[in-house]
């Protein structure tokens, strides 16, 4: 299974692989050759998904989205900033009035895990969390509640009992191992979408430069007629004088013919 970039499912991957959308690619298809080989409406064909096909693939992504969400007997667990609600827990385990999250952070063993992962680098979250920030508590709001790092979330699922700490490990090795969308998916989708406006404002360019062309052309042959009826006009008076003058000729030859005879 393959991120946005690199899709591998459905028509949407038989589309995909049929555009090519590559650098060199687009780039071919946006040169000036490929581009009056193409037409105007073939490369804009070239470079467009049809969107009636990527139903099939959106049930798929939003499938894949669903299934990299911590579910816990039924029960789906909110995250918030890399973090775990441990009232979707308490929930989760029964509701039990004695494993309340505030019961839970009152614990001795657990003041003790918090002081060592807040004290041991390589136990945080991430490179980026700061000193306090493996839990956080929120008075108000949507996010109301106890939110705590993954190794909280186990501590209290062991505190709770053993059944419900199997529960909690297996709900987070099966997030682990369901295939996920790739992390670099959302870059290389952007390249994607980078490549071909860049095709399609190369195609833009050419096209306009085909149409001041053709416009330049269109002017010199409009230009060429005008030419061409004013020496017509031209050369029909020339003709038409020499016409007259040739009258006039004949008449005075007649004239003086007329005259030697008299």
């Amino acid at each position: 299974m393959c991120g946005f970039g690199t899709p591998t499912h459905g028509k949407f991957a038989n589309n995909m692989s049929k555009l090519n959308l590559s650098n060199g690619g687009l780039d071919e298809a946006a040169s000036a050759g490929r581009f009056l080989e193409y037409g105007t409406a073939n490369l804009v064909q070239f470079i467009t998904i049809d969107v009636a096909v990527l139903g099939d693939d959106i049930n798929y992504y939003l499938r894949a989205f669903h299934m990299t969400t911590l579910t816990i007997l039924a029960n789906e667990i909110r995250t918030l900033d890399g973090m775990y609600s441990l009232n979707d827990l308490h929930k989760a385990s029964g509701a039990n009035s004695t494993h309340r999250p505030n019961q839970f952070m009152r614990l001795t063993q657990t003041k003790e895990l918090i002081d060592e992962i807040t004290r041991c680098a390589d136990l945080r979250i991430s490179e980026n969390q700061s000193s306090n920030s493996c839990f956080v508590s929120k008075q108000g709001g949507t996010n109301k509640g106890t939110w705590v790092c993954k190794e909280l979330v186990y501590a209290y699922a062991m505190w709770i009992s053993p059944t419900f700490m199997l529960k909690v490990i297996r709900a987070f090795d099966q997030l682990v191992s369901t295939p996920q969308l790739q992390t670099t998916s959302i870059d290389q989708n952007a390249t994607l979408i980078q490549n071909a406006n860049r095709a399609a404002e190369r195609a833009y360019q050419l096209e306009q430069e085909r149409q001041r062309e053709l416009q330049e052309l269109n002017d010199m042959v409009a230009q060429l007629e005008r030419s061409t009826r004013i020496a017509r006009n031209k050369i029909e008076i020339a003709m038409q004088s020499n016409n007259k003058q040739n009258d006039n000729l004949a008449h005075i030859d007649t004239m003086h013919s007329m005259l030697r005879l008299q």
